[in-house]
Parts: C-alpha cells; structure tokens; sequence
C-alpha cells in the first residue's frame, strides 16, 4: 500500500481536514506527558500519550495511521517483536536445538531513529511530500520516535528493515563458506539463525561458536553503526549449550526459568497468611509496608547481575507486574502440560492478589 496523492492520507487515512491536521501538529508536544519506570540499573524515561485528555485527536490520528496504513507496511521476517502473529516465544523458538548462543541489546532503541532515516523508511511508501511530512510529524516527538506512542513499535521495524536485511545478508555469506568447508554435512547444521525482538538481537548455530569468532559480533557492531545504533556492550551475552533470557531458558527445548520462578515464589510466600493452609493474603504484610519490603530484600534473591533487592513499592509492583506477563505468555507455549498450565495459572492469580493490595496502597 502506498500514498500517492495528500487528499488520501486526509480522506481515506486520517478522515481529517487538513487544518485539523496542522494544528494537532502545532500542539502535540501538549499531548505527551514524561514518566519514569524502573529498570536494572537505574530508570528508564518515557514519553506516553496522555489518556486523561478530552479531545485525545493526536491518539486517534495514530490508531487510523497504524490499523489503515503502517500496519500494512511489510517488514523483515526476522522482526518478531510488534508485529502480527509474532510474540516473544515465536523470537525464541526458531533457536531451539542449537548449540551456540549471542544476544546482542541495541542501546536506546527507540530514540535511535534518526529523522533522516524514518523519512527515508516511509518515503518508499508515501510518495507526496506534505503527506510523508505530516505522517512523520504526527509520529515523532523532537525528532524521535517516543516509546509510548501508538506507531513507534511498528515505525521501528519499518525504519530496522535495512538493517535487518543486511544482517541477514551477512548471516548467509557464512553459511555458505561453512557448506563449502563443510562438504557433505547436513546444510541445516551449517546455518546461523537470527530473530529480533524489539532492541533484542538472537543468533544460533550449532557449528559457529560465537566466543572463539568475535569478528562477528565485530561486523553486526559495524552494521549498526552504519544504521546510527550502538550495541550495549554490557547486555550481550555469549554462551554454549543453553542461554537464559526474561526468565525462559532457552537450548534443547524452551522452558521457564527455575531461578526467577524461586525468586518469585519467595516474595509471594512473604505475604501469604501462614496460618492458613490456602494462599491468602497476610493483612500484617500490608499495614507497615516498609517492614515486609525489608523481609523481601533479605531473601537474598538473584538475579544475573547478582543480588535482586527493591528500593520501593513501585519497584516491587513492577517487578511483580513483568513475572504477571511472563507466565500468562508461558501458557502460550505449545508443548505445556496439563499439570504445568494449572500451576501457573494458580501463580498468576496469586500475584493478582498481592499486585492488587500494592497498587490500593500506592493509591
């Protein structure tokens, strides 16, 4: 799909009048609202639409664009984030089986995306100047593509295309030696995989052993450059037979993570009433938070940067919040026993229970 003339993007797209258009554009820094959530290390920043407005013009505007026009932008196979059909078990699975394991984090993702490279991504599609420039407008924010609006998830994977490809490219160059060298092997053991969720980067084989080739984690270093990203070298992590990412464990086959599941089933044991036999809530644990939140910091819980500890309640109902989304994607899991979906459906509603009384008193 493209746009060839500006009345289609006001008439078909946007179902706007042009000076309806303009002014949002004029105003829409008014629409965005700055908040912090917390993260490993420290704080990220994002910019979110404001959902209290009255008149939220600039979120609907986002919603046609995505549902009318974005959405039906083809982007890389290999993009398994923010895309249709996709979720993080489809980003894991094509790795299955594979001995050898890199992940690679792309350092501020979203705000990456240059203007010139965005222009350029939607240019192949829009092909009247003043529509791609009030598209581009309606969709950044100082430039940028700000992480909590509508269309930034599906802009990324557009603008990433490129990038994705080339990867790919570089990926295939190897193969293809690896076959020669390799004369008579099954080709689908000289093969490297690669999938991107998001700012996450995965590649798999099991015959290139990615520590003792560091020209490759060279070249996609080179590659991102080339696109204006930088890798977070801090986040990349190298290792063989298996690998651990968000709390899946990832080699042979694909299963939950038994270190954050013990992590989790410790701070849940904190708020239970032990003098009952069935999990309900300990309304002790609640009245002086500071005391339980001092209970849950000495359970010496670890995670892979080392000891996990939570400053405050908002870190705690996040983190309860992310291990939440965590299992309700494990029961999307195909291979998922009977016994497995009842266990964790019982641990979801179990922090339901917790997550419910933290954010009254947050309140």
């Amino acid at each position: 799909m493209k746009i060839y003339k500006y009345n289609f993007l006001l008439e078909k797209i946007l179902e706007s009048q042009k000076e309806d258009v303009k002014k949002i554009i004029r105003n829409k820094v008014l629409y965005y609202e700055s908040f912090t959530i917390p993260k490993k290390g420290g704080v990220r920043i994002i910019c979110g639409l404001k959902k209290d407005m009255l008149e939220p013009r600039l979120i609907q505007m986002q919603k046609q664009l995505y549902k009318r026009f974005l959405s039906k932008i083809p982007v890389s196979i290999h993009a398994k984030g923010f895309a249709m059909g996709q979720d993080y078990q489809t980003f894991l699975e094509p790795h299955i089986g594979n001995r050898y394991f890199m992940r690679i984090d792309i350092k501020d993702f979203f705000g990456s995306f240059s203007e010139e490279l965005i222009m350029q991504s939607l240019a192949e599609y829009i092909i009247d100047k003043d529509a791609l420039e009030d598209v581009y407008e309606l969709c950044t924010l100082y430039g940028r593509l700000p992480q909590g609006a509508i269309t930034s998830p599906v802009i990324s994977n557009i603008a990433f295309r490129r990038a994705d490809q080339r990867i790919v490219k570089y990926c295939q160059k190897i193969d293809e030696y690896e076959m020669k060298k390799n004369r008579g092997r099954d080709n689908q053991m000289c093969r490297i995989c690669y999938t991107r969720y998001a700012d996450d980067m995965l590649f798999s084989s099991n015959f290139f052993d990615f520590d003792n080739n560091m020209y490759f984690y060279h070249m996609i270093s080179k590659i991102m450059k080339d696109n204006d990203f930088e890798i977070n070298k801090q986040k990349t992590i190298i290792s063989q037979e298996e690998i651990s990412l968000n709390g899946y464990v990832l080699g042979d086959n694909l299963h939950l993570s038994r270190k954050k599941l013990r992590n989790l089933k410790k701070i849940l044991y904190v708020f239970k009433n032990k003098k009952k036999e069935q999990y309900m809530l300990d309304k002790r644990k609640f009245s002086d938070f500071s005391d339980t939140l001092r209970d849950i910091n000495a359970l010496g819980l670890l995670d892979r940067k080392g000891k996990k500890t939570f400053k405050n309640i908002q870190e705690l109902i996040y983190y309860l919040s992310g291990c939440r989304s965590w299992l309700i994607s494990v029961l999307r899991i195909g291979d998922t026993t009977k016994r497995q979906v009842r266990d964790v459906q019982k641990l979801v509603r179990r922090i339901e229970m917790v997550l419910e009384k933290l954010q009254t008193l947050e309140g």
